[in-house]
């Protein structure tokens, strides 16, 4: 409906869900009391097109069910994520990884504990350019590396 609404009042969006929609969209949850969110899944063109280069702070899991997760983390959450990540009873494996690998970017940047599944073997290749890394709980940084006690 938000669609036909900038539609009917000819509005000139930046993109299909763009400001103006995420503006209506906010003050129909503000003023509603709903959660509406935007949702949409990649095509692999769409996937392969974005080759903006950015640091990626990387959650791969392994689960007892023998999938393998991929979490993008926000900065800000790397220490609540990997907490709670931990605390899953069917986690089997947890690894951190420092990208700047476009692939990537087809995983949105989390700010809370949601996995999604990748092929094992897709992540490896990928991965192969990555920086291993460790999550102590309070500190995040390259495996190869300990941390100073000034940090």
């Amino acid at each position: 409906m938000i669609h036909y609404w900038i539609y009917f009042k000819r509005l000139k969006d930046s993109s299909v869900h763009g400001k103006i929609f995420r503006a209506k969209m906010e003050e129909i949850n503000r003023v509603s009391g709903r959660n509406l969110k935007v949702s949409h899944r990649l095509s692999n063109e769409e996937a392969n097109s974005d080759t903006h280069t950015r640091n990626n702070l990387i959650c791969v899991t392994e689960w007892s069910d023998g999938r393998t997760g991929i979490t993008v983390c926000a900065r800000t959450r790397i220490f609540e994520i990997d907490r709670i990540m931990r605390s899953q009873p069917t986690l089997t494996s947890l690894e951190w990884f420092w990208s700047r690998d476009v692939w990537f970017n087809r995983f949105p940047i989390s700010r809370v504990a949601k996995v999604y599944y990748a092929d094992p073997d897709d992540l490896k290749e990928h991965l192969k350019r990555a920086t291993l890394c460790v999550c102590d709980g309070k500190k995040f940084y390259p495996a190869q590396t300990r941390p100073s006690a000034s940090r």
